[in-house]
């Protein structure tokens, strides 16, 4: 619980805390820590016939099948010319002397993985029949495109308004 707190606390003062690593070609990249759950070598992989070129394959960790994709093959082994709609950086900033990119993880997995955004349509039909009274609105404060862009796709299929910030910050002066 220290360590979920210390990081809320960041977040708190719209600090990040970053898990930075190279992709083998001398350039550094970052992932907002809450996007990651640990950091372990790579296990044996089970490859998968006719998967997506970037997917290496699966390996089961703690008894769960867990898909394993190169992300230097994702983002064609080169640095991003940049952030922007076609980049998978949601940021670009300088630690230690270095540029370090920040990378939009929301938007390598719909990429490499094709999600669906499709809400349920049981999910449609109770919201739909609900009191427009009592609906809520609702602040999404996310650094990934990709990720606001999901969550308005999926809640305005079920009606329900939203605002989209891209940080605390933001979240905090739009309240």
């Amino acid at each position: 619980m220290d360590g979920v707190d210390q990081r809320t606390q960041l977040a708190g003062h719209n600090r990040l805390k970053l898990l930075l690593f190279g992709l083998g070609n001398g350039q550094t990249f970052g992932i907002n820590v809450f996007k990651v759950r640990e950091a372990i070598p790579c296990p044996p992989l089970t490859q998968i016939p006719h998967a997506h070129p970037v997917v290496r394959g699966v390996a089961r960790i703690r008894d769960q099948a867990i898909t394993i994709f190169d992300l230097s093959m994702g983002m064609g082994e080169e640095p991003p010319n940049g952030i922007g709609h076609n980049s998978f950086l949601t940021a670009i900033t300088k630690i230690d002397d270095q540029l370090t990119g920040i990378i939009d993880v929301e938007k390598a997995l719909a990429e490499v993985f094709a999600i669906d955004n499709e809400v349920a349509e049981e999910l449609v039909d109770s919201f739909t029949n609900q009191d427009q009274q009592y609906r809520p609105h609702i602040l999404v404060a996310d650094d990934s495109s990709v990720a606001r862009s999901q969550f308005k796709k999926n809640m305005t299929q079920i009606g329900i308004d939203t605002t989209h910030v891209y940080d605390g910050k933001q979240a905090l002066e739009q309240l």
